[in-house]
């Protein structure tokens, strides 16, 4: 029999398995931890065609496509970047300095208490402790100061002291009687 030609064909497998690896930009610096892995099947010597996953707060980087390995070996890994989002102080309506930037999820410590003549400061309207999903504004929150004004005759008898708010106009009690 020599000389005979003996064609062999084969089959590419249409079950073969490989995995894709979920990693998500840690929080506080430029690495990844993985957060999911799934087993797909395939068609052997095929190039894969994931799709990254949707995630609020987060942009998946391009793809890096592999063939499937018919060992069932192979790996594609995915990478998600955390989105960043402007954190923005406003002292009556005014911006206060240049809006803080976070990353999502990441956690917030509030600015320093600003000041303002004749008022106390009460807080910033709802700073979220993690950085949502979007771009955030506060307002700093005021209660006005009063004042408690004393009014004392020549005759050194008291009369009834008034309360005011700060910059408010005053009107002086009526003259005592003798």
């Amino acid at each position: 029999m020599t000389g005979e030609v003996i064609k062999v064909y084969y089959t590419a497998n249409t079950n073969t398995k490989y995995y894709v690896e979920h990693y998500k930009q840690n929080i506080l610096d430029n690495g990844y931890t993985i957060f999911d892995t799934e087993e797909l099947e395939g068609t052997t010597d095929t190039v894969t065609e994931i799709e990254p996953k949707v995630l609020e707060g987060f942009t998946a980087k391009e793809i890096q496509q592999g063939y499937i390995d018919g060992t069932g070996t192979t790996i594609i890994f995915v990478y998600y970047d955390r989105n960043v989002y402007s954190l923005t102080y406003k002292i009556d309506g005014v911006v206060d300095e240049e809006p803080e930037e976070y990353r999502f999820e990441e956690s917030i410590a509030p600015r320093r208490n600003p000041e303002k003549v004749g008022y106390r400061f009460s807080g910033w309207s709802e700073v979220p402790e993690t950085m949502p999903a979007e771009n955030v504004t506060v307002t700093a929150q005021w209660t006005i100061n009063q004042y408690t004004i004393s009014f004392v005759d020549t005759g050194d008898n008291a009369i009834e002291a008034i309360t005011q708010d700060y910059a408010s106009d005053v009107t002086a009690p009526a003259d005592p009687v003798k």
